[in-house]
């Protein structure tokens, strides 16, 4: 059956296993302890498409699934998995979200092996943990779903452990080494992953993959600074490109190295929560194509994002949210632009948001953004890029169920 048509099926029964499970409190079977969630959202816009058909009316354009179980032998070792279905704008698919042996030597020193999740930030872990966040989506730009699929994990090794500092705290740390799957065409990164918006990619062969996560709990209660740094080593894109105005021809980005770096500081006090990440991603490759003759054309491309977030607890069950995030897809390197008006390079998003808890297993979200500029739409939404002439400024309003179980 094909994946569009299973995955509704998937996500109506994973509400209705959530609410039969979340009722009867089935978490484990057999010592095997099984988690999850199902959300659907909807969202609108006036102005622009935005990870779905939003512009000027109302499109279930978000659905997701986990599905995860973990058994511990008496020996210590764990192993557990978790499978992520999920559909979002032209994009759906059920993967093997992650897999793998653990074991805890030492709280100074753990080991997972298999497929594991990639740290980063404050929240690229949890960031599909509902149940732990008010706003419905992280902001749009710092942790976008279509990167979902080259930032969620890695099939290799996970040391990680925490260690004592005295006086100074604490620090946790994660480092992952290994690889991750190849792209192809139907996933949302290569149908945005354009430098001149006239290229068609067929493939992403990402390579190779290093990290480290650094998570200092400070001697300040409630206070913790996290730097984290990805690097994607040799990877290779295929695809077409039109560069030379003759046609479509055959070209590669080649020897491609990425890095992502993320500084971010959390500090709660009670009720409140008070967080900021800035991150900054680099591309830097080799362009070859006939049309751009025998010698690659040597690119770099930054893009640089950062947010502002509070939250409060308002009542046990009601939880209230604002942010300011702020993202530049060229920074400091001479991309075309649209001309200043267009604010095609760049997007600044103030969101508000709300969450209710109906259940202790059921969350009920709304959000709204307020969204000057182009950026997020060009690079992570619809991927029309958007020409001279279109509306700067949109609103974006998102209302999400989730059940967790």
């Amino acid at each position: 059956m094909p994946t569009h048509r299973l995955l509704p099926k998937l996500i109506r029964a994973g509400f209705g296993a959530g609410v039969i499970a979340s009722a009867a409190h089935a978490y484990d079977v057999a010592g095997i302890s099984i988690h999850g969630s199902a959300s659907l959202q909807a969202a609108a816009s006036d102005n622009h498409d935005f990870y779905g058909a939003t512009k000027e009316k109302v499109d279930l354009n978000v659905a997701e699934l986990t599905l995860n179980g973990t058994y511990r032998f008496e020996n210590g070792i764990r192993v557990g998995a978790q499978g992520y279905a999920y559909r979002y704008t032209r994009e759906d698919g059920i993967v093997l979200d992650w897999a793998n042996l653990d074991y805890s030597f030492a709280p100074e020193f753990g080991l997972r092996a298999g497929r594991v999740k990639r740290p980063l930030g404050l929240y690229g872990e949890a960031q599909d943990l509902d149940q732990v966040r008010t706003f419905a989506n992280l902001p749009l730009a710092f942790y976008p779903r279509y990167l979902r699929t080259i930032t969620s994990y890695t099939d290799g090794l996970n040391p990680y452990g925490s260690v004592g500092l005295g006086s100074a705290g604490s620090l946790d740390y994660s480092a992952h080494v290994g690889t991750a799957d190849t792209l192809d065409a139907d996933s949302l990164v290569l149908q945005g992953y354009r430098i001149l918006g006239n290229e068609a990619y067929d493939s992403w062969n990402i390579g190779t993959l290093a990290g480290i996560h650094l998570s200092w709990s400070t001697p300040v209660d409630g206070l913790r600074a996290v730097y984290s740094v990805t690097r994607v080593f040799d990877g290779t894109v295929t695809g077409v490109g039109n560069f030379g105005g003759g046609g479509f021809l055959p070209v590669i980005n080649d020897n491609m190295q990425t890095d992502f770096s993320t500084v971010s500081l959390e500090y709660t006090k009670n009720k409140w929560l008070f967080a900021g990440e800035l991150q900054w991603l680099s591309l830097d490759f080799d362009l070859v194509s006939p049309a751009l003759g025998a010698t690659p054309l040597h690119q770099n491309i930054d893009l640089l994002y950062y947010y502002l977030m509070t939250t409060y607890q308002a009542t046990d069950k009601l939880g209230l949210g604002v942010y300011a995030s702020f993202s530049d897809s060229s920074p400091n390197n001479d991309l075309p632009e649209l001309g200043d008006a267009d604010r095609s390079n760049t997007s600044q998003d103030y969101a508000v948001a709300a969450s209710y808890s109906l259940t202790d297993w059921w969350l009920l979200k709304l959000e709204y953004h307020h969204i000057i500029g182009l950026d997020i739409v060009n690079q992570g939404a619809d991927f029309n890029f958007t020409g001279p002439g279109a509306e700067t400024a949109y609103n974006y309003v998102v209302v999400k169920t989730t059940v967790s179980f």
